[in-house]
C-alpha cells in the first residue's frame, strides 16, 4: 500500500457463484477514493454482483462515501451490475443515510441479508456515460437511453427520453462546445435526464421552430415533452436536466406529502399517542388504500420512514466535523448529482 492511501485496504474475501465479496478497511480520505474506485470497477466488471464489508471502514472525509454510488452508476447500474454494502457501524450507517447513499446502494446489517438485497432493485437507479465533443455523441446518447429504458422497463417514456437526451447532448457538444456527461436517474416518480457540460454561463438562444418543417428544436422540444426542466450551475459549467414522470407519479407524490402533512399536524396538535392522531393516521391510510391500493400504502410508509431516517441522520450529523468540508468539490468532480427536480427523493 502506498503512503498516499494511509492504511486503506481493499481485499477480496471470496468469490462464488452468486457474488464477489470485498472488504474495505482503514481510513478513507478524499485522495484515496481512487483505490476503491479501481477495485470496485474491476469486481463489478468481472462478476456484476459485489458485496462490500465496510465494518472496518473509517471516514476521514465523510463525502468520500459517494464513491460507492458513483462507481455503480459509472458501471451501468442495476440490473446489469449490483452493489450492496454491509456491516456498517452506527456512525457510518447514519452518514450513508444522511448523504443519500442508501437510496442508490442498499445497506445491510450482515452478509446474508446483503445477498438477499442483491435481488431487489434499489429505490433509485442511475447510470451515466461520458461523451466526447463529437458529432457521434448525440447518436451514442440515444442508444444509451434506449438501453436504459429497456433495462428499467420504461417503454412508455422511451421515445421522449431519447428525444430529451439527444437534444441536451447536442446542446452541450455543439453550443457549449465541450465534452459532457449524460446522467439518467430513475425512481418511483419518474426519470430525470441530465447533461453536464464544462462551459459556464447561460444557454444558447432557443430556436423554437424550423420554418420549413415546423419542427421544434433544442430546449423548446425538451420543454414540450418533459414535465419540468431546469439548469444548475457548477464550478466549471452547468447541468441541464429534464424530468419525465411515470404514469400518475406526480399525483402519487402529492398524495404522499399530503398524508405526511396531515399526520404531522395531528401529532403536533394532539400528541403522538392521542386518539386524534390515531384517527388521523387511520383516515389517511384508508383514503390511500381506496385510491391507490394496499401496496401504495406500504410504499407510502416506506417513503415516510425514509424521509424521517434521513432527517434524523442529518440532524445528528450537523455538528460532525468536516461533514460539509469539500462536499461541493467532491460532488462536482466525482459524483452523479441529485437534481433539484420533482424526481429527487
Amino acid at each position: 500500500m502506498s503512503p498516499e492511501h494511509h492504511d486503506l485496504a481493499v481485499e477480496l474475501v471470496r468469490r462464488d457463484a452468486d457474488a464477489c465479496v470485498l472488504a474495505v478497511s482503514g481510513e478513507l480520505p478524499q485522495r484515496s477514493a481512487g483505490l476503491i474506485t479501481a477495485a470496485l470497477s474491476k469486481s463489478l466488471a468481472d462478476t456484476g454482483r459485489v458485496l462490500v464489508d465496510v465494518s472496518r471502514l473509517r471516514l476521514a472525509w465523510p463525502p468520500a462515501v459517494q464513491v460507492f454510488p458513483s462507481v455503480l452508476s459509472g458501471m451501468g447500474g442495476w440490473p446489469g451490475v449490483r452493489l450492496v454494502l454491509f456491516g456498517a457501524d452506527a456512525r457510518l450507517a447514519r452518514l450513508l443515510a444522511a448523504l443519500r447513499v442508501t437510496s442508490k446502494v442498499p445497506v445491510a446489517p450482515n452478509e446474508a441479508t446483503a445477498r438477499r438485497l442483491l435481488e431487489r432493485r434499489p429505490r433509485v437507479v442511475a447510470r451515466h456515460i461520458d461523451l466526447e465533443q463529437a458529432r457521434s455523441s448525440p447518436p451514442r446518447a440515444r442508444d444509451y437511453v434506449r438501453a436504459a429504458c429497456l433495462d428499467w422497463h420504461l417503454d412508455e417514456m422511451r421515445h421522449d427520453a431519447v428525444i430529451v437526451a439527444s437534444e441536451l447532448v447536442e446542446n452541450a457538444v455543439l453550443h457549449a462546445g465541450t465534452a459532457c456527461r449524460l446522467v439518467l436517474r430513475y425512481n418511483a416518480r419518474g426519470l430525470t435526464v441530465a447533461v453536464r457540460d464544462h462551459r459556464p454561463g447561460g444557454l444558447p438562444p432557443p430556436r423554437p421552430v424550423d420554418s420549413g418543417t415546423l419542427r421544434l428544436h433544442g430546449l423548446f422540444l425538451v420543454a414540450a415533452v418533459s414535465r419540468e426542466w431546469g439548469v444548475t450551475s457548477t464550478k466549471d459549467g452547468k447541468i441541464v436536466w429534464a424530468f419525465l414522470p411515470v404514469g400518475d407519479a406526480a399525483n402519487y407524490s402529492h398524495t404522499i406529502w399530503k398524508a405526511a402533512h396531515d399526520a404531522v399536524r395531528a401529532v403536533l396538535g394532539h400528541g403522538v399517542n392521542s386518539p386524534a392522531a390515531a384517527t388521523a393516521v387511520r383516515r389517511i391510510t384508508a383514503r390511500l388504500a381506496e385510491q391507490h391500493g394496499a401496496s401504495a400504502v406500504r410504499d407510502m410508509a416506506d417513503e415516510l420512514a425514509l424521509h424521517l431516517t434521513e432527517a434524523s441522520s442529518a440532524a445528528e450529523l450537523i455538528n460532525e466535523r468536516n461533514i460539509h468540508d469539500g462536499l461541493d468539490s467532491w460532488v462536482h468532480a466525482h459524483q452523479t448529482p441529485d437534481f433539484a427536480d420533482p424526481g429527487t427523493s
